[in-house]
């Protein structure tokens, strides 16, 4: 969970443990520079799915669910190891099915 609590902390810039709105569209628009800018309604949409306390922020638990959803259940597993090749691979899927199924292709 090292890489994913570091990407959550990256992304958390006012340092509340928690990203709300405007943290979450810096994520979806860094995390693939390759596709158009996140719009603000597929943001919204986006985040409500992960916001499953509806408290208004997504904590490191719904962050940990987006993360491994988008990268696969290899995503906190170091991409230096024996399994390198698996690893990117499912990274790289996962994140192409995910972003399609959300409209930013």
């Amino acid at each position: 969970m090292k890489r994913i609590k570091k990407e959550f902390r990256r992304f958390d810039t006012d340092r509340s443990h928690l990203l709300d709105i405007m943290e979450f569209k810096q994520f979806m628009s860094q995390l693939r520079p390759d596709l158009k800018p996140a719009t603000w309604k597929m943001c919204k949409k986006k985040f409500a799915s992960y916001d499953r306390d509806s408290s208004g922020f997504i904590d490191l638990k719904e962050f940990t669910s987006l993360y491994q959803d988008i990268f696969g259940p290899l995503a906190d597993e170091p991409n230096n190891g024996p399994r390198k090749r698996e690893v990117e691979e499912s990274r790289s899927v996962n994140s192409d099915v995910w972003f399609c199924h959300s409209k930013m292709c």
